[in-house]
């Protein structure tokens, strides 16, 4: 069974420690649309998610076990327009 740990978002950023990648929660903090990339390793790794945020709304995606994106050099937040604040989620086997 896996254990899921909470990583605060640090927007335009790498979370080295998230290295098995099994959802996020979300939330517009600026009353104004945002797209948020979620990549590989860095600003300039694959692409994993993509997601666009009305003003003012959230979203929250876990992902089932069999599902998780593995990321063995992290998770990069791109926040390519907008503000969000939240935490993504990382399991442990």
């Amino acid at each position: 069974m896996a254990t899921v740990h909470a990583v605060t978002i640090t927007p335009d950023a790498a979370h080295a420690g998230v290295e098995r990648f099994c959802g996020f929660s979300i939330r517009d903090d600026a009353s104004a649309a945002c797209v948020i990339q979620f990549r590989a390793t860095d600003g300039s790794g694959q692409i994993l998610l993509h997601l666009a945020l009305a003003a003012d709304e959230s979203a929250t995606l876990r992902l089932p076990s069999a599902d998780f994106i593995e990321a063995p050099g992290g998770v990069f937040v791109n926040e390519v327009s907008g503000s969000i604040e939240g935490v993504l989620y990382s399991a442990d086997f």
